[in-house]
């Protein structure tokens, strides 16, 4: 098996050595080209779609400067595409043979013009070059112009539509070409000719087919093929259509004559053109060659599928990009626009040939259109003799590729080439430009019968369109995406959206009077009194009427950004406006002391009334005389006394805590989750005086409290949903009742819980003991639960049902989630800094020494350090980060004066990270907290517990549960980083989030 897998080796080896190693091979190879595959040569890499042909022709092209080519056994080819080369090849009849991948087109066209050679094409040039006369053409410009009325009116039907030009074109083109050069008209039902387009655009996907498939070169192989089944199909279709208009204009010569030269008279029903004017249609010139014996009766039909094809398609293509390109360039739009008007006035009168002269700038923008979408943008030749091309030797019989398109997108040719300039075409800007760098007609000998022909259609067509439609953009020049065939063809529609021009005068003076109503609108809204007194301030720029409305839209992460953006942009204050509402932003403690030190400012801002429906009136949000009632009755709560008891229940609790976490056997632990369950067991447990034992249901409420802010931050940022009837009828709504159902289900079911045992049991605000199988806590333990107080408070008439519910829903979340979040960037931290962590656990060591007690509140106080470490994190992770207040009267601040009922936002987070107030504020530093350093510093600039009156009231509990979770913790863990503090992305709610989990190892401690 080796010995025959050897042989195979071998003479794979001789195959490709006699392949690509052949004197020709060798000589081609020496020119630039892609890399060779193995026997194949590049084959393989020419086998593609269409549209990735189209795609590696252009790669190719920006990869080599000018010439490349390519190998394959026995065909050699080289591309050219710079203008020494091409004008070598197209300069004289030397190289005046089509190469052979015309011959693919030979069942079609078989010796017309296009692929003929030789004397044969010689003779057929002579005939048909007098069709193109000058005196010829100013026949034909009446009769497309006549055509380009009917082409009108198919764009006045779809007038304001986006519309695919393609077939359009086509078919105004198709219609041209029939009366003009084969001078006979089609018939109105044009099933015929829609089959005859469908056909041709058939017939060039066969011939990229086979083009890129070297297997399919000889004629026997390609007609067993489906394609060739396929082409022959087509071919029935094109010359049945063809023969039908030779036969058609054949019959009528028969019955009226014909006379080159002779006026001819033709009855009104006369379907045949050049009524009343002299006339040498293509065809007629044909059909008396043909009589002279210059040309046969297969000769004519050569001619005419020639010319049918190249003398419509061609033109469609160059039109359609030209309209597409006009359309997606306003300015030169309106540059024709006026050249025709200086040119028509406003006379609606046929386009003559006299008119044609005088459009010098359409012609430039038709010539520009045509560099960048060159209808014929590849053309080959045979070199029949060893050629010297950029000073590479090509053997003789190679093919030579002219890449049209490529060479019209060379930039030192034509500067900005993907730029549509038609000034290119000035004539002191085309000075000095080399012949032959410009060739969408091809160029030499050779070149386009019919290019005069062309340019007049174009000329008419556009100039007719334009005078009565504006062309307003849909396709756009960077959604074009080429596909080989034989004409330049987009791989999808090319959609124009064609608007009558009376149309457009009513649309500018539509748009006109709704410019100037917004105008107003904009100064009525943005230009007031109060608007412009708070746009003095610092801020975002403004946009027309909305003002800084699209600023703050974006995602949750994005508007944390775009906070600390503008934070570091400004220094200490800037401004929001989005009628009506103006907002000033603070952070500096001079400010921040002026609207927190009493309560003139006490009065929360409106954005708070989105949290009524969960809070109500609760402490959070109540303002005045309520807020002061509830404030009184609350505060013994969390009396020292009082939480001398809630202790050694938070301490019970931490020991829950550490259990769980030992279940992680040292594996990465999300530690939000968890530690928010601790949290709310504990305030149940404290200062609701009553433990949870439905896990599920707790996690249900947990996760609608999650919920709850993200709807916070979605009406807070969508201004348009602060209306209550409006956001009612939101699917944000619909979500929020559910959450808020969900969140007063859980807080009313821990009510009737505490309510039913005080009734059985009564309480006693300073003595009361209970038996030991009670599930509620203070057991045997002096007690005054939160809770208690005010079901008391209730009993003697001091608050309603409703105010219970209010302040239990307050106390529930702001005293479980914003210790969580305090608790998880501390752990964090910890796991981070690790000589931190030691410090604080030899601090620990130094209390408990080897002792396994709890902690007792007197331990507390000597936990200074694990103080400062608690200080410092709720600095940099403030759990309330951003808090927000009413001016109800004109303010000064940061010598602004702010206006009345402005709201006033404090970042807290932004506050704690100014660099005057903590140096290298991002670095987790607390002996910022030592007492000889925090001396001088501004009492307002630090407020993690909010500050003034209205602080938080329940800041010694969560400092006393923080530390004695902490202290808990380290002496049984090692804190690991998972989470770093650069992974930290922080997400837009009521309680400072990270966007993921902060995930921490604990490690079990060596005792």
């Amino acid at each position: 098996m080796f010995v025959y897998l050897v042989g195979t080796v071998i003479f794979l080896c001789i195959i490709h050595i006699l392949l690509n190693y052949n004197e020709k091979a060798r000589m081609i190879r020496k020119l630039p080209g892609p890399r060779d595959d193995f026997i194949v040569g590049n084959g393989l890499t020419v086998i593609r779609s269409a549209v990735e042909t189209m795609k590696i022709g252009r790669e190719f092209a920006a990869q080599f400067d000018g010439i490349f080519r390519v190998w394959i056994y026995p065909f050699g080819a080289v591309f050219i595409y710079n203008p020494q080369d091409v004008e070598i090849i197209m300069s004289s009849m030397k190289y005046g043979d089509k190469s052979m991948i015309y011959t693919f087109l030979k069942p079609w066209l078989r010796d017309g013009l296009l692929v003929s050679n030789g004397e044969k094409w010689q003779t057929r040039r002579k005939i048909l070059t007098p069709a193109f006369h000058f005196n010829i053409l100013k026949q034909f410009c009446e009769i497309i112009d006549e055509n380009s009325e009917r082409f009108l009116e198919a764009l006045n039907q779809t007038a304001g539509k986006p519309i695919d030009v393609v077939p359009v074109l086509s078919e105004f083109t198709l219609n041209s070409i029939c009366e003009t050069a084969m001078g006979t008209q089609l018939s109105d039902d044009n099933n015929a000719a829609r089959s005859y387009k469908q056909a041709i655009y058939d017939i060039g996907s066969v011939f990229f087919d086979r083009f890129v498939r070297i297997y399919l070169y000889p004629d026997f192989i390609f007609n067993l093929s489906p394609l060739g089944r396929r082409q022959t199909k087509c071919l029935k279709v094109v010359h049945s259509f063809t023969e039908n208009v030779i036969e058609q204009r054949r019959e009528y010569i028969e019955k009226n004559g014909i006379n080159i030269n002779e006026q001819i008279e033709a009855d009104d029903d006369d379907s045949y053109v050049y009524k009343k004017k002299k006339k040498t249609a293509m065809l007629d010139l044909l059909l008396s060659a043909q009589k002279e014996g210059h040309i046969d009766k297969i000769g004519v039909q050569e001619e005419v599928d020639t010319f049918m094809f190249e003398g419509h398609d061609t033109t469609a293509s160059g039109l359609t990009y030209c309209f597409m390109l006009l359309a997606n360039h306003k300015k030169i739009q309106d540059k024709i626009i006026q050249e025709l008007d200086e040119i028509f006035g406003d006379e609606d009168r046929p386009i003559k040939m006299e008119d044609l002269a005088k459009m010098k700038y359409l012609e430039c923008c038709i010539k520009e259109s045509l560099r960048l979408y060159p209808p014929v943008h590849f053309i080959s030749r045979h070199l029949n003799e060893d050629t010297v091309l950029s000073n590479y030797t090509i053997p003789a019989g190679s093919l030579c590729h002219i890449l049209i398109l490529d060479l019209h997108y060379r930039s030192d040719l034509f500067k900005n080439p993907t730029e549509f300039d038609p000034d290119r075409f000035l004539p002191e800007n085309s000075v000095g430009r080399h012949p032959y760098a410009y060739i969408p007609f091809s160029a030499g000998p050779r070149n386009c019968i019919g290019q005069k022909f062309a340019m007049m259609e174009m000329k008419i067509a556009v100039a007719r369109v334009l005078r009565k439609f504006y062309l307003s953009p849909v396709t756009r020049p960077c959604d074009i995406t080429f596909t080989a065939d034989l004409v330049l063809r987009n791989d999808g529609p090319v959609l124009v959206n064609f608007i009558k021009r009376k149309d457009v005068t009513e649309m500018w003076l539509y748009f006109g009077v709704v410019a100037v109503l917004l105008g107003v609108l904009d100064l009525l809204l943005n230009y007031n009194a109060r608007a412009r007194m708070i746009k003095k301030l610092p801020g975002p720029k403004d946009d027309f009427i909305v003002g800084n409305a699209f600023r703050i839209i974006c995602d949750p992460v994005e508007l944390m950004k775009l906070a600390r953006t503008f934070a570091k942009k400004w220094k200490g204050i800037y401004r929001i406006w989005v009628y009506p509402f103006s907002a000033v932003v603070i952070y500096n403690p001079e400010d921040i002391e002026l609207i927190m030190s009493s309560m003139k400012y006490g009065g929360k801002s409106m954005i708070y009334k989105i949290l009524q429906p969960w809070l109500q009136d609760g402490l959070l949000l109540s303002k005045g005389v309520k807020w002061q009632e509830r404030r009184k009755i609350l505060t013994p709560a969390f009396h020292f006394n009082i939480l001398r008891q809630f202790s050694v229940i938070i301490e019970e609790n931490t020991h829950r805590l550490i259990d769980q976490l030992k279940q992680t056997s040292g594996q990465p632990v999300d530690v939000g989750p968890i530690l928010s369950e601790f949290t709310l067991n504990s305030i149940c447990e404290t200062a609701m005086g009553t433990q949870l034992n439905e896990h599920s249901t707790a996690k249900t409420y947990k996760k609608a409290v999650y919920d709850l802010g993200n709807i916070f931050y979605h009406r807070f940022i969508k201004i348009y949903l602060y209306p209550q009837f409006i956001f009612n009828a939101t699917s944000i709504a619909r979500r929020q009742n559910k959450a808020v159902k969900t969140v007063h289900s859980f807080t009313e079911k821990v009510i009737r819980q505490r309510r039913e045992y005080v009734k059985e049991h009564g309480f006693d605000m300073f003595n009361q003991n209970v038996d030991d199988n009670e599930v509620y806590v203070y057991k045997k333990k002096k007690k005054t639960a939160m809770l208690d107080l005010l079901l008391s408070a209730e009993q003697e008439g001091l608050i309603d049902k409703t105010g219970v519910q209010e302040e239990v829903d307050t106390f529930m979340f702001e005293g479980h989630d914003t210790t969580a979040s305090g608790l998880t960037f501390l752990f964090m931290l910890l796991a981070n800094y690790p000589e931190i962590q030691d410090k604080v656990v030899n601090e620990l060591n130094d209390i408990f020494g080897d002792s396994q007690r709890w902690a007792c509140m007197e331990d507390l106080p000597k936990m200074k350090y694990l103080d400062r470490c608690i200080k410092e994190s709720l600095r940099m992770y403030p759990p309330v980060h951003f808090i927000s207040r009413k001016l109800n009267e004109e303010t000064v601040l940061s010598n602004h004066t702010v206006p009345a009922r402005t709201l006033c936002h404090i970042p807290i987070y932004d506050l704690h990270h100014r660099e005057d107030l903590f140096p290298n504020p991002e670095v987790f530093d607390p002996d910022r907290f030592l007492p000889e350093n925090s001396e001088g510093r501004h009492p307002y600039a630090y407020i993690p517990f909010s500050a003034g009156p209205r602080n938080c009231i329940g800041q010694k509990f969560a400092l006393l549960e923080m530390k004695i979770a902490v202290a808990a913790v380290l002496r049984e863990f090692e804190l690991k980083p998972v989470t770093k503090q650069s992974d930290i992305v922080f997400l837009t709610d009521l309680v400072l989030r990270n966007n993921g989990p902060v995930l921490v190892n604990f490690v079990k401690r060596n005792r």
